[in-house]
């Protein structure tokens, strides 16, 4: 274990206030880049008379550098200190991911235009035990032009290196699974171009796009943005649950389970647990856990 690791000091440590300005471009963009096809047209068609955001669309702040001001020349939140600090101790990059994200709604957005602003601080390290890595925690509240709470994320992101410093351990947060067959089924393609599309959202990371830099680090191929996997999947389960009432969701929260490839079918499965919960998981066509322990949430009838 590396000497003299001290996670202690970014316990609470925030970024700049940030925010982004969006347009019905920007709604319409994010709707296509998580699988929306043509005949989605409440939700890539302005001039639709139920025109209305995907509810992930609250995620596109958290990892964004072309929209966001202050400008980054890469996509940038407090989890990146965490980074630079443990590159720093090691002399190189080591494996990280993008481990999972709450997102709790308080109030709708306008689909045609506004401004998001972000507070966000890190929560916390967490230590996954020797050879486990560790788990940057961060909180960010995303308030509308008006000062209005609109979004709360909590994001975690996994660092494969420094395991076993000592700090507090890390819980993912399992989900119970009911055993039966899921009450929501759904399988969709997922085309092998949508982490480059998705990227126009913000998200410029090489490792979405750059095959040599996605082998580097591990990867068979650029692989999927965690948070595109992720909007995929709540949308195919809102179209089942909910068709074009996205407006209903109120909670979401996801762990991501296994790197995401472009260019494969992919499988929804859902079940209903009480009034106006699903649990959920996402599966490559082999069966695999791509995203798990997932949770959607909603206003009933």
């Amino acid at each position: 274990m590396l000497q003299n690791i001290d996670f202690s000091q970014f316990t609470g440590k925030t970024g700049d206030v940030r925010s982004l300005h969006y347009t019905w471009r920007d709604v319409i963009l994010y709707a296509i880049s998580i699988g929306a096809n043509r005949h989605d047209l409440p939700y890539i068609y302005e001039q639709d008379k139920n025109f209305q955001v995907l509810p992930t669309f609250g995620l596109v702040p958290y990892l964004n550098a072309i929209m966001v001001e202050p400008r980054t020349r890469e996509p940038n939140a407090p989890n990146e200190y965490v980074r630079a600090y443990v590159i720093e101790k090691l002399g190189y990059i080591p494996r990280c991911l993008h481990m999972g994200l709450e997102l709790t709604i308080h109030d709708a957005i306008d689909p045609y235009e506004g401004t998001l602003i972000m507070e966000d601080k890190l929560e916390r390290v967490y230590d996954r035990g020797e050879g486990k890595g560790v788990v940057a925690r961060v909180q960010t509240e995303v308030y509308n032009s008006a000062g209005n709470p609109v979004y709360t994320l909590k994001s975690n992101h996994f660092i494969d290196a420094c395991g076993g410093f000592g700090g507090p351990g890390f819980e993912s947060g399992s989900v119970n699974f009911p055993d039966r067959e899921p009450d929501i089924l759904a399988e969709e393609y997922l085309p092998d171009n949508l982490a480059a599309l998705y990227r126009l959202m913000g998200d410029t990371a090489s490792i979405h796009i750059d095959e040599k830099f996605a082998k580097s680090q591990g990867n068979e191929a650029p692989i999927m943005h965690g948070l595109a996997t992720y909007g995929f999947a709540v949308r195919m389960g809102i179209q089942k649950l909910l068709p074009y009432e996205s407006y209903r969701i109120t909670r979401l929260n996801v762990q991501m389970r296994a790197v995401t490839y472009p260019g494969q079918d992919v499988v929804f499965q859902g079940w209903k647990t009480e009034p106006g919960k699903v649990v959920y998981k996402l599966l490559d066509k082999n069966g695999k856990a791509l995203l798990n322990n997932g949770i959607i949430e909603y206003i009933t009838d």
